[in-house]
């Protein structure tokens, strides 16, 4: 999934706004924020069709926000049009809420692994057993030259884990490219 406005709709925004986006030696950067942010001198504003245009995720655009205040520069959103300012003074506050939001997601990853793990569900297709009964078959299939996916339909298994269990069983050889595939 793409975060923000495509380049078009940034051109058409930013031209709606008054800005020259054709003029190839005019300071508009429409795919390369670090060039943008570092092309900023004091009371330079930096304009973004919207908030999206500055990065993704949150912590992103914060990012982004904080190195444009180090060059005492502000943010215009077109979107919103408002005028964002940078002082040293919100550093503090939004270091705090990138860590507070980083734990969050950690720990609600942490309790999803243990909730999984919990119940047995590991993801995944549940291993293929391979009773007496089923090794036996398939060796009949295997003399009988079967069709491998024929083999794998009548076993219940997938093409891929039958060749597995015929290089395991030793009846195909183990080299890529050689499956002695009927």
């Amino acid at each position: 999934m793409r975060a923000g406005l495509s380049v078009k709709d940034q051109r058409i925004a930013l031209s709606a706004a008054g800005l020259d986006c054709t003029d190839e030696c005019s300071p508009v950067y429409l795919d390369d924020r670090e060039a943008a942010i570092a092309s900023l001198m004091e009371g330079d504003q930096l304009v973004v069709a919207s908030a999206a245009c500055l990065g993704h995720p949150e912590h992103d655009i914060l990012a982004a926000l904080s190195a444009i205040g180090e060059r005492g520069a502000t943010v215009m959103d077109l979107e919103t049009q408002t005028s964002i300012p940078w002082s040293p003074d919100v550093q503090a506050a939004v270091d705090f809420s990138i860590r507070g939001g980083t734990a969050t997601r950690n720990a609600v990853a942490a309790k999803a692994r243990r909730a999984r793990a919990a119940s047995g569900n590991l993801g995944g297709i549940p291993a293929v057993e391979w009773d007496q009964t089923k090794l036996t078959r398939l060796r009949e299939m295997f003399d009988n030259n079967t069709p491998r996916q024929k083999m794998a339909d009548l076993l219940g298994v997938s093409r891929p884990t039958l060749q597995r269990k015929l290089r395991d069983l030793g009846l195909v050889g183990s080299k890529k490219g050689f499956t002695n595939d009927i």
